[in-house]
């Protein structure tokens, strides 16, 4: 039986991940990199679809991409946030949103290794803006704050933010914070 919990999560319902660093698995000297340049616990972020009955996220990782929770959530600690103001989230419409750069869409290596630790010691930004095509190669939270950009005009400045920027952003409550095999 389902998790009554994960029956409640709503398409677009964001999530924040902390990966452990482990020595021995390449891809996360990456998830540490974050951590040291944005000065958060956070590393990466997701949003929460449900397609056809099952939850996913959706994430730039390395293509953004669908992956059903109970494969995603193995050994990640994870924040949930759902948006603070009561702003009606049609499902569906937001679905279209998130499902919109599935599997097409690169990952922006460029912007999370060269602009943004740049933009995180300067705090001048000196990659793609929304007028230079910044949203046809997205990292994670860039793509987060694109479906949102897209939804409702928010984070216009998509193209700067961190997982640590989606993580502390008081627009969102947090709803749930611990490891996401507890939700499966």
């Amino acid at each position: 039986m389902e998790n009554t919990f994960l029956e409640n999560i709503k398409t677009g319902q964001i999530v924040s991940v902390h990966t452990p660093f482990v020595p021995y698995k390449p891809h996360r000297y990456l998830s540490a990199a974050i951590r040291l340049f944005t000065n958060s616990y956070w590393s990466h972020t997701g949003i929460l679809i449900w397609v056809y009955g099952t939850l996913c996220v959706a994430e730039a990782d390395p293509k953004v991409k669908l992956t059903p929770f109970k494969e995603w959530a193995k050994d990640k600690i994870i924040k949930i946030s759902e948006y603070r103001v009561p702003i009606s989230i049609v499902e569906k419409r937001m679905g279209h949103i998130i499902l919109s750069k599935q599997c097409f869409t690169n990952y922006d290596f460029l912007s999370l290794l060269f602009f943004q630790p740049i933009y995180q010691i300067t705090g001048v930004w000196l990659g793609r803006t929304y007028n230079k095509n910044a949203d046809t190669k997205l990292y994670c939270s860039e793509y987060v704050a694109w479906v949102y950009n897209q939804y409702c005009g928010m984070f216009t400045d998509f193209y700067k933010l961190s997982p640590s920027d989606l993580a502390k952003d008081l627009r969102f409550k947090d709803i749930f914070l611990g490891p996401a095999k507890n939700l499966i």
